[in-house]
């Protein structure tokens, strides 16, 4: 259930009728779900307690956050580090409309940068982005169907020990990642600014990834795997250890905590709150999120070197605005192709796809290695790796058989012509 509160189009005075109203119902409602314990739990994705200005504040303790490079996630010596690190992660409800909710994370971190301990200096992180979040599932709708993630800051009311979930894909790292619900088999107690949680208040998830670990260099193993904990009343995620799978997805960073068995995890739970959410009354009603994803690429079923033929490509806007000035660029692993020139994309409404025809052809038979990528005012948006297998053009293999036919007559003439000279 989604409880209306004030619109950003309201006057002052019913702004201020309605925030009082949210305030209300929403420490109602807390105290409905935190304050009796024989409560009836209904098994929902949806909590009754996400409403515009909701917040969920943690902190951060002495983690390393490792900055990866896009091009090359798996190459030691082309990413940053920040190291030993302490901030906070903050996610709030901007807006909700119908089953969707508009959330903003503020991330925020300082530590320590440089090869050396004794070249180290103290530097400063802080980045904010917005996602497009479906309540009912947690789908995050800035990703696609086919190339999932959902949130995982809160966990359907009613989830209990065996449930599994699927927690969605890392493209940059090709990481599929499943998880299990278990109990927490410890005996301390997690203390916060908003309760304190003893051990039968929490439901642990623990998620791995189901496509294999993958080594980034000799001396370093980064897995994709993390360990959640939950508060089973409301389902609000407490604590998370391992790797956080919004700022990997979004920001392409990869979280390394130095976990300690006198913490529950590096990132745990602060606080939650409602906040009024006038503050974003000087962004547009419908703050745009840009999500571009390439969902399908249809080729002939027969391609023949030396022709050209035309791939299908369909672009898909995920995001919450109208797209514009996108650039798709085609480009090969291989030397023998010819490819087109960037093709400027035409407008993308919300929600919608668009067929873009490129024309390709490749000179020899063979398997071609070819990625597309997406851009918009030169930021790379999307990456797209996808191949082609080539075969002999028509043409080519009847000018083979015509050329073996004659090669055979030539052989014919030749046996018969020396049985002929042997005999006399």
């Amino acid at each position: 259930m989604v409880i209306p509160v004030a619109g950003l189009n309201m006057d002052k005075t019913h702004r201020m009728i309605h925030s009082s109203l949210a305030y209300t119902v929403f420490f109602l409602i807390l105290f409905s779900i935190f304050g009796s314990s024989t409560m009836i739990i209904n098994t929902s994705a949806s909590p009754s307690w996400l409403i515009e200005g909701f917040y969920a504040k943690y902190f951060i303790y002495t983690t390393d956050f490792r900055f990866l490079n896009i091009s090359s996630p798996y190459d030691y010596n082309v990413f940053d580090e920040l190291l030993f690190a302490n901030g906070t992660l903050l996610w709030k409800v901007l807006k909700i409309n119908s089953d969707m909710a508009l959330i903003k994370v503020n991330f925020s971190v300082t530590g320590f940068y440089g090869p050396d301990p004794s070249l180290w200096e103290k530097r400063t992180f802080a980045k904010s982005f917005k996602i497009m979040v479906n309540i009912s599932d947690r789908f995050i709708l800035n990703t696609s169907r086919i190339d999932p993630l959902y949130f995982p800051y809160w966990v359907p009311i009613g989830t209990r020990e065996n449930d599994r979930i699927f927690l969605g894909h890392q493209p940059l790292l090709n990481f599929w990642l499943n998880g299990l619900f278990m109990g927490y088999g410890v005996s301390q107690y997690v203390v916060t600014s908003w309760k304190t949680f003893h051990a039968s208040d929490i439901l642990a998830l623990w998620a791995t990834n189901i496509s294999g670990v993958k080594k980034m260099n000799p001396y370093m193993h980064l897995s994709p795997n993390f360990m959640a904990y939950y508060d089973r009343d409301s389902g609000i995620m407490i604590g998370i250890h391992g790797a956080e799978p919004i700022l990997l997805r979004f920001l392409n960073i990869f979280t390394d905590g130095k976990y300690t068995a006198s913490m529950l995890a590096e990132i745990t739970l602060d606080n939650v709150g409602m906040e009024q959410t006038e503050m974003e009354e000087n962004e547009s009603s419908c703050p745009e999120v840009v999500s571009i994803t390439i969902s399908s690429i249809i080729v002939p079923p027969n391609v023949e070197s030396g022709k050209e033929f035309n791939a299908i490509l369909t672009l898909e806007n995920n995001g919450t605005g109208v797209t514009k000035g996108l650039k798709l660029v085609l480009k090969s692993l291989n030397k023998s192709v010819d490819l087109p020139p960037p093709i400027n994309v035409d407008i993308i409404y919300p929600g919608r796809s668009l067929d873009v025809e490129m024309r390709i052809k490749f000179l020899n038979e063979g398997r071609y290695d070819l990625y597309c990528e997406v851009y918009k005012d030169d930021e790379k948006l999307f990456r797209k790796d996808f191949s082609i297998l080539c075969k002999s053009s028509s043409l080519q293999m009847m000018a083979l058989l015509i050329i073996l036919f004659f090669v055979f007559i030539i052989i014919f003439i030749s046996v018969a012509f020396l049985r002929r000279i042997n005999r006399r």
